[in-house]
C-alpha cells in the first residue's frame, strides 16, 4: 500500500493519506470481514478502497475524518457485497459445469 502512496503529488498529501489509512484501516477491515467472512477477501476489498481513494485523492483531501469514515463505510460495503456476490456466482458456475460434465458422461 505504502509504495502506491509515493504516487501522490505532494509530501503533504502522502502524509495525510498515511494518517487517514492509520486512522481508518482497522475499522474498515472489521467491516469488510463481517461481510465477506474471509481475511484474504477482506484485505483485498480494503486495499481496493484505498487504491480508489488514492487515484482520486484531490476529491478527498479536504474532507474531514468523519466524512471519510462515512464515505469509506458505504464504499466498502458496496465493494464487499459485490465481491461476495461475484464469488458466489463463480462457485455456482463451477458447480453447474461439474453437474453438466457428470450428466454428459452418464
Amino acid at each position: 500500500m505504502f509504495v502506491l502512496v509515493m504516487d501522490l503529488p505532494t509530501e503533504k498529501d502522502r502524509i495525510s493519506f498515511c494518517e487517514l489509512y492509520e486512522k481508518t484501516s482497522m475499522r474498515f477491515m472489521i467491516i469488510a470481514k463481517s461481510i465477506v467472512h474471509n481475511q484474504d477477501d477482506a484485505e483485498e476489498v480494503v486495499h481496493d478502497l484505498y487504491v480508489d481513494w488514492m487515484k482520486n485523492y484531490e476529491k478527498y483531501r479536504d474532507k474531514s475524518l468523519d466524512d471519510m469514515m462515512a464515505l469509506g463505510t458505504v464504499m466498502l460495503r458496496y465493494k464487499a457485497i459485490n465481491q461476495k456476490n461475484e464469488k458466489k456466482n463463480i462457485w455456482k458456475n463451477h458447480q453447474n459445469a461439474i453437474m453438466n460434465t457428470s450428466i454428459i458422461k452418464k
